[in-house]
């Protein structure tokens, strides 16, 4: 099931998880944390990525994240892309 959004601590799970063995023990993660800086490569970004879409439940544009250097700039990404994804709901009329 699709979700509404993403938040910081869904994508840190996704990347400790991607990460394994080489995650820094006691490493707190948040919005300004640096994805090449806590030993992401290019590679690992793209499979957090794809593990981000799995999590929302569909595709996203894989552009949109290729500059994203924090977990917050890929969280607020992410969110905007499911936001313009979302079915638009119809307003009430007046």
């Amino acid at each position: 099931m699709a979700t509404d959004r993403v938040t910081v601590e869904d994508v840190a799970q996704l990347i400790r998880k991607q990460l394994g063995r080489k995650f820094p023990e006691g490493l707190e993660l948040g919005p300004d944390s640096d994805l090449e800086g806590l030993g992401l490569s290019s590679l690992d970004q793209t499979e957090v990525f794809f593990a981000v879409e799995e999590k929302v439940g569909m595709e996203l544009d894989p552009t949109a994240g290729a500059d994203v250097t924090t977990i917050g700039e890929l969280v607020g990404v992410v969110n905007s892309q499911i936001e313009q994804q979302r079915p638009q709901q119809p307003t009430a009329a007046s």
